[in-house]
């Protein structure tokens, strides 16, 4: 497998200051009790910085991606507008190379041949055909939706569907670094899960960032155990979060580790600032890999213990399949060892949290069954983030089964399934968008392995195996976060 070479890890660490800098003004701008003119000059820093370095402003959408329910309020007009970390910091940085690229235009106006952009245009239609469709089933969505549902249609159309698709791009556009992208979520997680790892320990940090926009404690007690939210609205978002984050870590820090060991093509001119980067950087990712299987672990999620448990196999299969001299042995081994992992974290889930008849499982089944039926009748699905409209009997559209009415699965907003998820939000053409970025993706994930070993596609290839089995009884793409986290996996796996 590819190691991480020195020049790498150098890069990376040499961002750090920069990045640095740049989160300092979002946390200007985030902090609500400081002065308007105070928070704003951080945002115009950020900006800047924006302008200067536009791969920094994405990476500051990935670390903040995890606060959206947790954004700032901005006293204006009359009013407290409410901001998301995550969209201020991408929207600036669309802003921030938008307006590079119109100087570079004005100064070149008579050198830029536009039929030129044109005919690539044009060429690059097959490869973004899949993220048209996508944004076509979006607005299709927002179409669609039920009156009283329109304004949300319109948000999550915002959140989920265009701005992820803007952030893909300008990484594309921008060239943001592989490695670094990678890095920005595997730093993400490893605060969020100590945030959650601390509630653990009853010490909750969560409201020292602002106000939740949720209705549930940070810490609540199920089936007999303590389980904790972190930043999110509910144990199982932690769960599924931290499940996509720590594989990425853990390659990162083999790959780090692997540098050391075979050695690096890169002239060393100062051996002792080499260690101590090697060192550095090795100690950074172990640790967000083990804060984020710690976090999956007080989340009590049984769908991500199981999704981690995918993950490391796949981890450890690709490990072993081009690392073993004999590798008939080795794979036998690493399909015993997977086999005695399984059984023992399956019997800690079914321990630890009840039967496989406990626990939602049985709401879930039901509500499986609604959302067929709402299909039958709705071909074309709901509309994004319509389900709630639907499913909740207040509005007079409800086909909920009657054992839901008086418990909190009354007021459920997805239906706990990928493939239903995705139909009754962009229907049957966001269906085949997703189905067509899936193939695509393990197709160019599977292909980096074999051709060249990357550890980063090995790495996207585990989360995003984690992210379709846990998908199968819960979310997978529909909230802010992971829809970030998807188009983060999907850039990596990338050719």
């Amino acid at each position: 497998m590819q190691p991480f070479g020195l020049s790498q890890r150098r890069a990376l660490l040499a961002d750090a200051p920069v990045l640095t800098i740049m989160a300092l003004g979002l946390a200007l701008f985030y902090i609500d009790g400081l002065p308007l003119p105070l928070r704003l000059a951080g945002l115009a820093l950020f900006a800047g910085l924006a302008a200067l370095q536009p791969a920094g402003g994405l990476i500051s959408v990935v670390l903040t991606a995890p606060l959206y329910l947790i954004p700032t309020a901005v006293d204006m007009f009359g009013r407290a507008w409410l901001f998301p970390l995550h969209e201020v910091a991408l929207l600036l940085t669309t802003a921030a190379v938008a307006g590079r690229w119109t100087i570079q235009v004005a100064r070149h106006r008579h050198a830029v041949d536009f039929q030129l952009h044109l005919r690539r245009v044009y060429a690059m239609g097959g490869r973004y055909a899949p993220h048209v469709l996508l944004a076509l089933a979006g607005i299709i969505g927002v179409v669609i939706a039920v009156p009283e549902g329109r304004s949300a249609a319109l948000r999550e159309f915002r959140w989920l569907i265009a701005e992820p698709l803007l952030f893909y791009g300008l990484g594309r556009v921008v060239g943001v670094s592989r490695l670094l992208l990678g890095s920005a979520l595997a730093v993400s997680g490893a605060y969020v899960a100590l945030i959650g790892v601390l509630q653990y320990g009853e010490l909750d940090l969560a409201p020292l960032l602002g106000e939740k926009q949720a209705f549930s404690e940070n810490i609540i007690d199920v089936d007999g155990v303590r389980r904790v939210t972190s930043v999110y609205g509910h144990p199982n978002n932690l769960g599924l979060f931290l499940e996509r984050v720590w594989p990425l870590a853990a390659v990162i820090a083999i790959g780090v580790r692997r540098g050391d060991v075979v050695g690096d093509v890169v002239a060393h001119t100062n051996r002792r600032s080499d260690v101590a980067c090697n060192v550095a950087t090795l100690l950074l990712f172990t640790c967000c890999a083990l804060l984020a299987l710690a976090g999956v672990g007080v989340s009590f999620s049984r769908g991500a213990w199981l999704a981690s448990v995918i993950a490391a196999t796949v981890v450890g299969a690709g490990w072993f399949l081009f690392r073993s001299q004999d590798r008939q042995v080795m794979r036998w081994s690493a399909l015993a060892l997977a086999g005695v992992v399984i059984a023992v974290v399956a019997g800690l889930a079914l321990t630890l949290r009840g039967g496989p008849g406990g626990g939602s499982t049985d709401a879930r089944l039901l509500l499986w069954r609604e959302s067929l039926a709402y299909l039958q009748q709705h071909p074309f699905g709901l509309g994004l983030d319509q389900f709630y409209y639907f499913h909740n009997p207040e509005f007079g559209r409800s086909l909920i089964d009657p054992s839901l009415l008086g418990t909190s699965e009354a007021y459920a907003a997805h239906p706990h399934n990928l493939i239903l998820d995705a139909w009754i939000n962009t229907g049957p053409i966001g269906v085949i968008a997703f189905g067509w970025l899936m193939l695509r993706f393990f197709r160019n994930a599977i292909g980096a392995l074999r051709e060249r070993r990357d550890l980063l596609a090995l790495g996207a290839l585990a989360a995003m195996s984690a992210a379709l089995v846990h998908g199968l009884v819960d979310r997978f793409y529909f909230v802010p976060d992971l829809a970030i986290t998807f188009w983060v996996l999907i850039a990596l796996a990338d050719t």
